[in-house]
């Protein structure tokens, strides 16, 4: 029987770019070194041939995501999933602070898919991007709920 998730990952365009801001703007550290895949094994368990990149770990409240950067093959250069397309992709981040958080992103530069929206009058939902277009949750869940 599986017994827990080990960790959620993503494909990026730019490993240093997709670091920053995940830890700077969003408070991931970066928890471990990063790695250089590639040759046969690596081909065989993505099933990708010629398949090689670096590989970054970052974590934010015991949630561990991997940053994946692949050099080859050659790819969609930016996310072009929505949601609710099979295969879309998206994770919920919660914030006490959920309005300043809010303001603080935008400030940053960080692309909202709308201003937020507030949920059955309990949470407040904010749909966010980073710079490959992988979208995410910014939301504020009522502290009995969290």
């Amino acid at each position: 029987m599986i017994e827990a998730v080990g960790a959620t990952s993503i494909s990026v365009s730019n490993l240093d770019q997709a670091i920053d801001f995940y830890t700077r703007l969003l408070g991931f550290e970066e928890y471990r070194e990063r790695l250089h895949i590639r040759g046969p094994a690596i081909e065989k368990i993505f099933g990708i041939p010629t398949a090689e990149g670096d590989v970054a770990f970052v974590r934010l409240g015991g949630f561990d995501l991997e940053l994946f950067a692949f050099e080859a093959p050659d790819g969609f250069k930016k996310n072009p999933l929505r949601f609710s397309d099979t295969g879309g992709f998206s994770m919920s981040l919660r914030s006490g602070s959920f309005d300043d958080e809010y303001r603080r992103l935008k400030r940053e530069g960080v692309s909202f898919k709308s201003e937020p929206v507030e949920y059955e009058g309990r949470i407040k939902v904010a749909v966010m991007c980073d710079p490959d277009g992988n979208c995410m949750q910014l939301t504020s869940w009522p502290a009995e709920e969290a």
